[in-house]
């Protein structure tokens, strides 16, 4: 299947990319094991389930899998929070950067 056709959901994403992982690790960010969390780190951007991507306007600036729970990122790195976006880019972005990212398509 084309990527531009793949929508995803919340279930869907880890069945997704599970022939390119070794384990569920990469779900956890190493630094959440200091303050006692056990649930997974990253969180998929619901309001793109079931939408393909192809129908994304603005894949470079639209939040697919971010640090955080329900919307909010985790600023936990220095004040920064890692974000993988529509268009497979991942980055470490502030808060001042966060703002012109998109949560839907």
């Amino acid at each position: 299947r084309r990527s531009s056709d793949l929508a995803l959901t919340s279930s869907s994403l880890e069945k997704e990319l599970q022939p390119y992982l070794r384990n569920n690790a990469i779900f956890y960010c190493p630094d959440a094991k200091d303050t006692g969390e056990n649930a997974p780190s990253y969180s998929f951007n619901t309001n793109l389930a079931n939408i393909p991507q192809a129908s994304i306007k603005d894949p470079a600036k639209t939040i697919v899998l971010y640090e955080g729970r329900d919307g909010k990122l985790n600023f936990r790195h220095n004040g920064k929070a890692n974000v993988a976006l529509v268009n497979g880019v991942v980055k470490l972005v502030d808060a001042k950067e966060a703002e012109s990212l998109l949560w839907k398509p």
